[in-house]
């Protein structure tokens, strides 16, 4: 990675880290209300997992894909 991507990276770790050692779980609920919206909002709609699920419904057998999903949290 060039440091063009890592430095900004860094220093939003550590601005997030500084922040949620300071207040707490309050910091959390408001970065994620920032977070509502942004392209990396949600890094499973980001990264496609959505459209895999679609995939497998359609091309899997359905118990395959109940039994995978079975007890599963989130998606």
């Amino acid at each position: 990675m060039s440091q063009g991507g890592l430095r900004p990276s860094m220093q939003a770790v550590w601005d997030y880290a500084v922040d949620l050692k300071a207040r707490g779980a309050q910091a959390e609920i408001d970065f994620e209300k920032k977070s509502l919206g942004h392209p990396l909002g949600s890094a499973h709609a980001f990264a496609g997992f959505g459209k895999y699920k679609e995939l497998e419904a359609k091309y899997l057998p359905a118990e395959d894909v109940r039994k995978k999903y079975d007890g599963a949290i989130g998606l």
